[in-house]
């Protein structure tokens, strides 16, 4: 009778876990449905402890300075996995094709729209979706495209401070036929004057003119 009883006991304690289970799984679908579940204010306070991420990298080509997307996975998770917020990816549209590049090289462009859910421990989640494009001679333009959906997806979503986004306001882009011109262009070089800092070769076997970088 002893373990009649006990076996009884134990069955009515796993029923009444699974209800309670059953229970919190509704809760959190009824939260994430009318948007009060715990992922809105995780993220808040993930954005809160998000400082600001330096140009720490340098494009070896062209020699400026960038944040790169491995500087932004370092920083940030730490602090996802401290608040307990995962990312789950999905690819919504794909598509690619090559072409011949004027030395002769072909160059595959990938073009992507990404979406990034981040969701909490209680089933809640948010959405964003995310264009890129990847082009590469070799087999790196998938990386590339996916690399800089996930840099600006979290750089959007947190507001992470930086300094590598163009200003779509300084640009006037028309596309004349199959050319694209755009009115952003590099800047004339200032004339040399008393206090420029464009300097003129002392003779004709000086190296080359010094120009600031601004100017660049």
């Amino acid at each position: 009778m002893a373990d009649e009883a006990a076996l009884v006991e134990n069955l009515r304690n796993n029923q009444q876990q699974l209800i309670n289970e059953n229970n919190a799984l509704r809760q959190a679908l009824e939260n994430s449905k009318s948007g009060k579940g715990l992922i809105f204010s995780k993220l808040l306070d993930i954005k809160k402890d998000i400082g600001a991420i330096g140009k720490d990298q340098t494009n070896t080509g062209l020699m400026f300075k960038f944040r790169g997307i491995d500087q932004f996975v370092n920083s940030l998770h730490p602090i996802l996995n401290k608040h307990g917020v995962g990312i789950i990816t999905k690819v919504l549209q794909n598509s690619e094709d090559y072409k011949e590049s004027k030395n002769g090289r072909m160059s595959k462009n990938v073009r992507l729209v990404m979406e990034y859910t981040f969701f909490a421990e209680d089933g809640s989640t948010v959405s964003c979706q995310m264009p890129s494009e990847g082009v590469d001679t070799s087999d790196k333009a998938t990386n590339k495209a996916l690399s800089a959906a996930l840099k600006y997806c979290l750089i959007q979503t947190f507001c992470v401070p930086t300094e590598d986004m163009a200003e779509a306001d300084l640009d006037n882009t028309q596309i004349d036929g199959n050319e694209v011109i755009s009115s952003a262009k590099k800047a004339a070089p200032k004339k040399a004057s008393g206090n420029s800092s464009f300097r003129k070769p002392k003779n004709r076997e000086s190296s080359v003119a010094l120009v600031d970088d601004d100017e660049l």
